[in-house]
């Protein structure tokens, strides 16, 4: 695809038709930073699938609802300079996607090791280069993360995601304080 433009409608399309697998291939080889600027399909395609794997109302979880406020923001502001309508409209079509559509337990498991993985990456890509300014975007990612493990009956495997990466990156005291504000840990 020439277009990042196209790239990134065509990513949405994708989610919103029930197509992962064709997410999934946009998402292969694209970075673990960049996410921010809409036009890496990463940066919309984990959020999505973490709102999709939440078992919870996503309004008393603030990493999940954060991320996935951003996604959306971001996803419209590539090539949408920001339409608001576009934007909700958008926001409402995803939102009949995720009232729709019944994962099986072998999907997933699928798409939450999934976003396990590209959670990990991307913390680790913004922290081992010392990327400060981004160091709430990884925690905030960590701590949604962690608040959909826990809506699925897994929390202590989101308490020891939080517990590694704070004893992984323990010299990064920056890094540590925004993860205590995110997590409270």
């Amino acid at each position: 695809m020439k277009s990042t433009a196209s790239e990134t409608l065509l990513n949405q399309a994708y989610l919103l038709a029930d197509r992962y697998r064709d997410t999934f291939e946009l998402c292969r080889g694209k970075e673990s930073m960049g996410w921010s600027y809409g036009s890496n399909a990463k940066g919309l395609a984990v959020p999505f699938f973490l709102m999709l794997l939440c078992k919870e109302d996503v309004n008393s979880l603030k990493n999940l609802k954060w991320i996935w406020d951003g996604a959306v923001g971001n996803a419209g502001e590539y090539y949408l300079q920001c339409d608001q309508d576009i934007q909700t409209g958008f926001r409402a079509a995803v939102d009949k996607v995720f009232e729709s559509v019944q994962l099986s337990d072998d999907e997933a498991s699928k798409y939450l090791d999934w976003c396990v993985d590209e959670t990990r990456k991307r913390v680790d890509a913004i922290v081992e280069t010392k990327h400060r300014r981004s160091y709430c975007k990884a925690v905030i990612l960590l701590g949604a993360l962690a608040e959909v493990l826990g809506s699925r009956g897994m929390s202590a495997e989101g308490y020891r995601l939080i517990e590694k990466y704070h004893r992984k990156y323990n010299h990064y005291s920056a890094f540590r304080k925004e993860l205590k504000e995110a997590t409270g840990m």
